[in-house]
């Protein structure tokens, strides 16, 4: 093919092309990240700091389903006993192990706690609470503990049922007449308090503009807070069907223990609960004096955060040390007991505490109480509750069957590794030299493994706006391979072998418990509950399967669109004939502008969500709004042109027109399902 001659307007025409196409490079390398991994854009609009059952829930799904992910095993033996005598040399070698992981993974600091059945056996701090001033962490330094507070809600509403004040079957339709919310079912289903505290309202979790506010959210009456997004409130399944986590749930539930008391929710659980523990010093609001012990928070290396103020307080605000925190453990542990002497609650309302009741059938041992759930990583099943804010990741656990507990306060959000690292030695040093039984494990002839195989497809999704995202891609295979093991593989995942240890009840290698449940329902739908409110239904395996290739394939082609426009911006570059015949350049253009417009709306979108600014209007939101509603119009605009063009522009290689015409119904393809779902023109401030 003759090549025409350069000129330096083409040049600079190609070289500006060029330029621009970089530019696009980086979004759309942004964009395929967080679009291919969706989980993510769920986890950048829920603030790392109320996450439920982990701080980072893809660390706890991989930590699940994933054996490979595990820590360095334990150095209990295997059959039961006590554990051998706890020694300065073990605390000197414990606390070297921790600080080589803050190093590692480059954590500022972390306040730790080991509890037993006699009292906090021991505590400490390694690292720095603040990396300008080098101060370090020291068993009184005061962390925000997210959502470990949602315990203590739970705790102050058991102390009321035992009182005779209150049920957990008390309707909440009763119990607050005048709150906003919206139940299809409430005349079979009616939302209970113990639907509240299971996570089991079928509600959304947070809307972007109840995230944080300044300062006066600290104080705002908790009918306010309900009052400025009841949207959220639909049950969107009928109650007591899925877990799905909703800190909302727990502002209702201290709404509900207010009209129960008549006294504001803080008042009840500093006088009923952190006192009667010896929490003195432990709180819900900031004063001059647990300033003075806070540590900073780090939301990113060497970057401290502000502190952000939450608007659904209830579910995240205590601020304690590990040393206060300890005696919550160890009350646990001793079956209502406080270190300070008396009785908190029963034995019997702890025991309620620690099962899920509104959901009927098999559980786990990773199963959500109240206020509670259960870690089924070996070397032990333990029990208790983490939290996250930015800037901090906090957990703990016991175990009343062995007599332990501990307690792990970061002040980070940046690293998943460094809590599941810290942990595990946590846990290991609290049961070494002990004897423990072997993880339960039954055999189950093929037959029966037969039951649980096929297709699932996810029906919980956390954040609903985007479920369509999170239904398209999370699908659950459950086979029985040739060694009549059944094998299940996430997302098109490895497939990892699950252990029978009951009835309908599985582990994975690494497990001291069970962490799967596979199941059917009184109404005979088929379902495998992975906990963390992480629910699947059996259905077609073409059609589950098929939503994750159709979203694989068509942002594969907006991709290879977008790479193969490098190669016509060469030939441009370099004059080849074609470049020069009319419509060559919107043919090949068009469907790149509309792949940068949704891969810089995401890109957009999870800034905004990262700052928590979605929620009411401004750069981002606004940005975010007019690039969704410019990829339809573009995307739009592509896909009448690329049809256009094989007429219109007959002299254009076949190549050309049929890329052209793929990638635009691959955009005009996503930008149907995007409307379908309210993303297109979405108004995030108003969500």
């Amino acid at each position: 093919m003759r090549r025409a001659p350069l000129s330096s307007s083409s040049v600079l025409r190609a070289l500006g092309l060029l330029a621009a196409m970089a530019t696009i490079a980086a979004l759309l390398l942004v964009g395929a990240r967080w679009l291919l991994a969706p989980g993510q854009a769920a986890l950048a609009l829920t603030p790392v700091a109320l996450d439920g059952p982990t701080p980072l829930q893809r660390d706890a799904l991989a930590q699940l389903l994933d054996p490979s992910a595990a820590p360095s095993p334990s150095r209990a033996s295997s059959a039961s006993g006590s554990s051998e005598p706890w020694s300065a040399a073990d605390e000197r070698r414990l606390r070297a192990q921790i600080a080589r992981v803050l190093e590692e993974e480059g954590v500022p600091g972390v306040g730790v706690a080991l509890i037993d059945r006699d009292g906090v056996r021991w505590t400490d701090g390694i690292g720095v609470a603040e990396l300008e001033t080098g101060a370090p962490v020291t068993p009184d330094t005061v962390f925000r503990v997210a959502s470990i507070t949602k315990s203590f809600i739970a705790l102050a509403l058991m102390q009321q049922v035992e009182a005779g004040r209150l049920s957990l079957d008390d309707e909440l339709r009763a119990l607050a007449p005048d709150l906003a919310f919206d139940n299809p079912w409430a005349s079979e289903a009616p939302i209970t308090v113990a639907h509240l505290l299971e996570h089991t309202t079928g509600w959304d979790d947070m809307r972007f503009n109840e995230f944080f506010a300044g300062p006066e959210a600290e104080d705002a009456p908790l009918v306010d807070v309900l009052a400025i997004n009841p949207r959220s409130r639909r049950s969107r399944w009928r109650p007591g069907t899925r877990v799905s986590y909703s800190n909302p749930n727990y502002t209702v539930a201290a709404h509900v223990l207010e009209r129960v008391t008549g006294e504001r929710y803080e008042d009840t659980l500093r006088r009923d609960v952190l006192r009667p523990l010896g929490m003195q010093r432990a709180g819900f609001r900031r004063t001059p004096e647990r300033d003075a012990r806070l540590a900073a928070g780090y939301a990113a290396p060497g970057e401290p955060t502000p502190h952000w103020y939450l608007v659904h307080r209830p579910a995240g605000n205590l601020m304690a040390s590990p040393r206060e925190l300890a005696r919550l453990v160890h009350m646990w542990i001793q079956r209502g007991e406080t270190i300070p002497g008396g009785q908190l609650l029963t034995p019997e309302s702890l025991a309620r505490m620690e099962r899920g009741e509104t959901i009927p059938g098999v559980k786990s041992d990773a199963d959500y109480g109240l206020g509670t759930f259960g870690y089924p990583r070996r070397p032990i099943v333990m029990r208790g509750h983490d939290g996250g804010l930015p800037g901090y990741i906090s957990s703990y656990g016991y175990s009343a069957r062995h007599g332990v507990g501990y307690v792990m306060l970061l002040n980070n959000s940046y690293s998943g590794r460094a809590y599941l690292r810290i942990r595990q030695l946590l846990v290991d040093a609290l049961v070494e030299g002990r004897r423990l039984p072997p993880p339960p494990t039954v055999e189950l002839p093929r037959a029966q493994l037969e039951r649980y195989a096929g297709s699932y497809r996810f029906v919980s999704p956390r954040i609903e706006l985007f479920g369509f995202l999170e239904r398209a891609v999370l699908d659950l295979d459950v086979r029985v391979d040739e060694r009549d093991h059944l094998q299940v593989a996430l997302a098109g995942g490895d497939p990892i072998r699950l252990i029978p240890t009951g009835r309908d009840t599985f582990r994975v290698s690494g497990q001291a418990g069970s962490s799967v449940v596979l199941t059917t329902t009184p109404d005979g739908a088929r379902t495998a509950d992975l906990g963390l409110g992480y629910n699947f239904e059996a259905g077609n395996a073409a059609l589950i399967k098929g939503g994750r290739w159709l979203l694989v394939i068509g942002w594969t082609l907006i991709l290879a669109g977008f790479y193969s426009a490098l190669l016509w911006v060469g030939k441009l570059l370099f004059g080849d004939e074609e470049t020069r015949l009319p419509g060559y350049i919107p043919t090949r253009a068009a469907p790149v502008l509309a792949a940068a417009a949704i891969v810089a709306a995401i890109r957009v979108f999870v800034l905004g969500a990262t700052r928590f600014a979605l929620g009411e209007p401004n750069l981002y939101s606004i940005g975010f709004m007019l690039l969704t509603l410019a990829f339809a119009g573009l995307s739009g605009a592509a896909l009448a042109h690329s049809i256009r063009a094989f007429t219109r522009y007959a002299s254009l290689g076949l190549y050309t027109r049929l890329h052209s015409l793929s990638v635009s119904i691959a955009c005009f393809g996503f930008t149907l399902w995007l409307l379908r779902h309210g993303v297109i023109g979405l108004r995030t401030w108003l969500w």
